[in-house]
């Protein structure tokens, strides 16, 4: 045997994603990644109790075909149990606590997450953050009624939102860590294009339009 093969040295593999795409690409909103249910700051006492801070007992997101979120967003026509709403426009959502909610010690956040490996920076992780007034142009989240240990929200999404089915998740901070609530699949959101949204989509009005008529005859589960 010849004693060259003594010398071969083995070809480093090159990385299957670099760059841009460090991480694999989205193909299906029905790809998920599971994200954890507490984010730890450092070691957590022994002490620790998750009953002892603010904690999600229920959400509500009136997405009944009769109700004010679907009715707004033009949307009451779809023929799915699902929340529906159109990007750029405010919707609706009650968070029932286990106790009520106090601005000046709680602080809570929504978070819309779509497809694996979701990331700030491109749009597929959005945290939606408590904020006094909504802003045309960013995600934010208004109070509009602070009632025993329910907190109804008035959620102002981006006119360039990604298009899909997203995931709904509250996040809660403590001293100690961020809490999250576990994935429920009745809070899912789909987000669609909105004609009705001058916003930063103007260029695609015409186009909008034409699409918004065939969807009302399209089943969602084509997005």
């Amino acid at each position: 045997m010849s004693g060259s093969t003594g010398t071969n040295v083995e070809k480093s593999k090159a990385p299957a994603y670099t760059g841009r795409f460090a991480v694999p690409r989205n193909a299906s909103n029905a790809e998920e990644d599971e994200i954890p249910l507490m984010e730890t700051f450092g070691v957590v006492p022994r002490t620790f109790n998750k009953k002892d801070y603010l904690e999600v007992q229920n959400v509500e997101l009136f997405k009944q075909q009769h109700e004010k979120n679907k009715k707004e967003h033009h949307t009451d026509r779809y023929f799915n149990n699902k929340l529906i709403i159109r990007r750029g426009q405010t919707f609706n959502v009650r968070i029932d606590f286990n106790r009520p909610y106090n601005p000046e010690k709680d602080q809570f956040w929504l978070e819309y997450l779509i497809g694996r490996h979701p990331q700030q920076s491109k749009g597929t992780y959005i945290p939606i953050p408590i904020v006094e007034e909504l802003e045309v142009g960013k995600w934010g989240a208004k109070i509009i009624l602070n009632d025993y240990n329910s907190v109804t929200l008035s959620i102002l999404s981006v006119p360039n939102c990604i298009i899909g089915k997203f995931r709904m998740y509250i996040a809660v901070l403590t001293p100690h860590g961020i809490l999250r609530t576990s994935r429920m699949s009745n809070t899912d959101t789909y987000i669609l294009f909105n004609p009705w949204c001058k916003g930063k989509a103007i260029a695609f009005w015409n186009f909008s339009i034409h699409m918004c008529r065939l969807l009302y005859v399209t089943p969602l589960a084509c997005l």
